[in-house]
């Protein structure tokens, strides 16, 4: 059972170190000035991967939690908020990307400045939440 546990906890680490590689290599596509046809080729492989991301952290904290007999700190519970909210901030910027125009200044820009936002909140919620997870268990 301590096998499990310590294969599911490798694997939920994993999937957070993956993620940020992915929310900053999304952040460093967003802040190019390229045009938008190909920033958009370069975002739609980004959020495929961010999503995919999303999905195995969302599974492997499910499953640590599992494991563990939903016997969890109250930590565990705020990543678990944290999960949801990049997720339904994913949605958003996905609904907002599709109405986005390859020939609409304005339209670009609101995605833009929505989709940054996003991947910056993002970025300092895993941060933040790893340092404080860290912390905690020291």
């Amino acid at each position: 059972m301590q096998d499990m546990i310590s294969i599911a906890i490798k694997l939920h680490l994993g999937s957070i170190f993956l993620i940020f590689a992915v929310i900053v290599w999304g952040l460093m596509v967003l802040k190019s000035d390229k045009s938008f046809d190909v920033l958009s080729r370069q975002y739609e492989a980004v959020s495929l991967y961010h999503r995919a991301l999303l999905a195995t952290l969302f599974f492997t904290g499910l499953v640590v939690m599992a494991v563990a007999k939903f016997d969890v700190s109250v930590m565990a519970y705020v990543m678990l908020v944290v999960m949801l909210h990049m997720i339904a901030t994913s949605i958003k910027e996905n609904s907002i990307y599709k109405k986005t125009h390859l020939k609409n200044p304005s339209s670009q820009a609101v995605f833009k400045k929505y989709a940054l936002k996003k991947y910056t909140l993002d970025l300092i919620m895993i941060v933040v939440l790893s340092a404080v997870t860290y912390a905690v268990s020291l």
